[in-house]
């Protein structure tokens, strides 16, 4: 209803809005930049830096061809997981570009033996995202896969006064470059009944951390 009463304003102040997700987008926009596609950018987007908390980068784009360390699969594996399985989102079509480079040839949760069985969408108090798989095996656990603002990430898995300032240090460091942040997370849940917030879950940092993963429009070669 609320992104219905969204289209609606927007509609009369003479602007035809074609995705719903956009209007949840532009309320939380606080600066509109533009630019004519194909001059700067192409209109899709890439992951170009994985981070971990104990400072050890992988940038895809600069690794030409090279595999990305083990360490770095939970990062593109459950930020895979808590996106759409048929992206129209740029940001979660890089997600699906970098997994199918790097975790193609890798035993990862996202195969056909998941199944999507529950979803949280973004909320005005909560600017994360959470997916809930369910294995088709005898496994009872069910998996899920949170992604969104770091502040919010870090909400969410509960950290220390001191790993969110070192989060805000690495989060503003990589901001300032012009690049989108996001932080990823996991849990595991064995009730029967879905709890009414994300919140609820026992969240739990990837490589024992939140691992943000910044993404920059990709530009078209002169």
């Amino acid at each position: 209803m609320r992104t219905a009463m969204g289209a609606w304003r927007i509609s009369r102040a003479r602007v035809l809005t074609r995705r719903a997700a956009a209007i949840e987008a532009l309320g939380s926009a606080t600066v509109l930049c533009t630019d004519k596609t194909g001059t700067l950018t192409e209109n899709r987007m890439s992951v170009v830096e994985l981070r971990l908390k104990n400072g050890e980068i992988f940038r895809p784009r600069k690794a030409s061809g090279a595999k990305m360390p083990e360490d770095f699969h939970g990062l593109v594996e459950f930020g895979l997981l808590a996106s759409e399985r048929e992206p129209f989102d740029p940001m979660e079509r890089a997600f699906h570009d970098l997994a199918r480079e790097q975790l193609g040839e890798t035993e990862h949760l996202s195969g056909p033996q998941w199944k999507l069985v529950h979803t949280y969408g973004l909320r005005p108090g909560l600017l994360a995202m959470s997916h809930v798989w369910q294995s088709t095996d005898a496994r009872q656990d069910f998996v899920i896969a949170a992604k969104g603002a770091p502040e919010a990430i870090a909400d969410l898995c509960h950290l220390n006064a001191p790993d969110v300032a070192a989060l805000t240090r690495s989060m503003d460091a990589m901001a300032a470059e012009g690049l989108r942040v996001l932080g990823v997370a996991r849990a595991s849940f064995a009730g029967q009944t879905w709890p009414d917030s994300q919140h609820n879950f026992s969240f739990k940092f990837l490589s024992s951390s939140v691992l943000p993963i910044r993404c920059g429009r990709v530009c078209p070669m002169p």
